[in-house]
């Protein structure tokens, strides 16, 4: 089974959330556009700003959204 990327899981996110890539785009002070391309591009978003945007967007962490779980594989490693 493929693993979800980061941008695929924010996606999934915003859909379950109800929040709407406009809305995001708001919150970022960006176009809807932006916000599409950035997802919808093979390049994983890895921008601080816009990781912690959709973190306070959704009410999810930033570890979550950029692992896909609440700990990072390093961190569960170290158990």
């Amino acid at each position: 089974m493929e693993q979800e990327t980061i941008n695929q899981r924010i996606k999934r996110i915003l859909k379950e959330k109800n929040v709407s890539q406009s809305t995001l785009a708001k919150a970022l002070g960006i176009h809807r556009a932006s916000v599409s391309d950035r997802l919808n591009s093979d390049t994983q978003v890895d921008s601080f700003s816009f990781l912690f945007t959709v973190s306070k967007v959704t009410g999810l962490s930033i570890s979550y959204l950029y692992f896909g779980n609440e700990f990072s594989d390093v961190e569960s490693q170290q158990k």
